[in-house]
């Protein structure tokens, strides 16, 4: 399930999916397409991915809640000579935290910063091999 695409609309279908079995909330983080992003510093959009999308993670997940799934990010933003390598760990910490895991936007793409071949060809993602 995903809630509406508004500010806090993963957070209004918590205690609805929590109601079925089996169930798993997507959640989509970007730090693009708002103007406020843009207006922040590298270190300030990194401190943001760890406190207030790691504190909306947390409220997500309930104890016997629906497991919570980052179903789209990517190291893509739009703060001038700001490392994509910071920004993509910081996302892997926090989003690595979800209790269903998370998906890159894509696999292949022509822009490097939104294609997970690219991001791990270049060493800026690695991923555990099962």
């Amino acid at each position: 399930m995903s809630g509406r695409l508004i500010q806090n609309g993963a957070t209004e279908m918590v205690d609805f999916a929590s109601r079925f079995k089996k169930c798993v909330l997507d959640v989509h983080y970007y730090n693009l397409y708002d103007p406020k992003y843009e207006s922040m510093s590298a270190g300030q959009n990194i401190d943001y991915v760890k406190t207030v999308r790691a504190n909306h993670l947390n409220t997500l997940m309930r104890q016997n809640g629906a497991l919570v799934f980052v179903g789209e990010w990517a190291a893509q933003w739009e703060v001038k000579g700001a490392s994509h390598e910071r920004f993509a760990a910081a996302q892997m910490d926090v989003y690595g935290q979800a209790s269903f895991g998370w998906a890159y936007w894509t696999y292949k793409n022509p822009n490097r910063n939104w294609s997970l071949k690219d991001m791990i060809n270049d060493h800026i993602i690695s991923v555990t091999k099962n």
